[in-house]
């Protein structure tokens, strides 16, 4: 219940540092005529959908999110099963092309464990310029090490089966927008993860 209380602060702490980091430089209080003149989020995700990196962060998130389900349900005696294996369902694999999937989601999941922490560590300490720039850090990490995930994924799956798990990625978890490109303190841009 602890470790789950501790991913659940983290993910709040690494969503709250990307509003942080996204929002814009001269302040975080807009005019309400500049609000009003934002484009609605549907309209925003049409026109700059998620990379795929970021579709697979989703992704990763979600297929944790029903692995907890499902452990909860099988706590409490009941079959957990079906929640756990909704996206396995969803795309049509089979045990052993899920297999790899879960295995990469597995080592993802580890990896970002680790650079969670380092992020609440840099929130304790509060926010400053130095501060922002290791968490944009961490999050190039973080893509690069997804896109490693994606690379593994490509060489262990078969040639459909990649296709068929892009596809389901692109439809289902790439509705949410883009940031684009950020520019921390420094002036210096963050490179765009590489795409596979």
């Amino acid at each position: 219940m602890v470790q789950k209380r501790l991913c659940t602060k983290t993910l709040l702490i690494l969503t709250l540092s990307a509003v942080v980091l996204t929002a814009p430089q001269s302040g975080v209080a807009q005019s309400s005529q500049t609000q009003q003149q934002a484009p609605a989020p549907a309209a925003q995700s049409q026109s700059n959908p998620a990379s795929l990196v970021q579709a697979y962060w989703h992704f990763l998130n979600y297929q944790n999110f029903l692995d907890t389900q499902a452990a909860a349900l099988e706590a409490q005696g009941q079959d957990g099963s079906a929640v756990r294996n909704q996206l396995q369902n969803l795309m049509g694999f089979s045990d052993s092309d899920y297999a790899v999937i879960r295995a990469s989601l597995q080592r993802m999941s580890l990896e970002a464990k680790a650079l969670d922490m380092q992020a609440v560590a840099l929130h304790i300490t509060g926010i400053s310029s130095a501060n922002v720039a290791q968490l944009y850090a961490l999050t190039a990490q973080r893509d690069a090490d997804i896109n490693a995930e994606i690379s593994f994924l490509t060489l262990q799956l078969p040639p459909g089966s990649m296709t068929t798990f892009e596809s389901f990625l692109t439809q289902n978890f790439a509705r949410y927008p883009s940031r684009g490109q950020i520019t921390p303190a420094s002036g210096q841009a963050i490179p765009k993860p590489a795409q596979p």
